[in-house]
């Protein structure tokens, strides 16, 4: 009886110890929507920002699944700059964002950081004669997974960036649906 009790417990440590050790590729797609954006055009006024998303998170987990370090893409089109004071709307083309993104999972919530090195917003019709501005973006996010293998994520993301005669400062909220897939 008491080997039985010490071979359950040397199994329990040795599989216990090799779970907490786990490690994966883990692979999540998104879908979503800016919603509460503002952005500034160097003009001092703060006007609203929308756009859909779609982009995927894709890297490696570590310390049982706890705790995991990636790549983060996103590609958005279909965004307006909406001018509250009167003046046109700027139609925003598209806007690519490629970056790194670090965070914790846990049970029910997963909870992130990244940095997007490369974010580019393209206009249609130009603004300021740009057709373009190129920036960077920090993003703070975090994520409920009360649906199996669906989550619900909210992300609050700044992004700065300028050009020879444009200067776009933006901030927003993305809210998407993700599949968090471990491979």
């Amino acid at each position: 009886m008491k080997f039985l009790a010490k071979a359950l417990l040397a199994s329990s440590l040795v599989f216990g110890a090799s779970s907490a050790l786990a490690q994966g590729v883990f692979v999540e797609p998104y879908l979503g929507i800016d919603f509460l954006g503002e952005y500034d055009l160097g003009n001092n006024n703060s006007d609203d920002y929308t756009s859909q998303f779609i982009g995927a998170r894709a890297g490696y987990t570590g310390i049982a699944g706890l705790v995991f370090v990636g790549a983060d893409v996103m590609y958005g089109t279909g965004g307006t700059f909406t001018d509250v004071y009167g003046g046109s709307d700027r139609d925003v083309d598209s806007r690519v964002a490629l970056g790194v993104v670090a965070g914790a999972r846990l049970p029910l919530i997963d909870a992130w950081v990244g940095y997007n090195f490369s974010d580019k917003f393209e206009f249609d019709p130009a603004i300021s004669g740009e057709d373009s501005v190129d920036g960077t973006s920090v993003k703070f996010g975090v994520g409920l997974g009360f649906i199996p293998f669906v989550n619900v994520n909210l992300e609050y993301i700044t992004f700065t960036g300028d050009n020879d005669n444009l200067d776009v400062d933006t901030t927003t909220y993305l809210l998407s649906v993700s599949l968090p897939l471990s491979i």
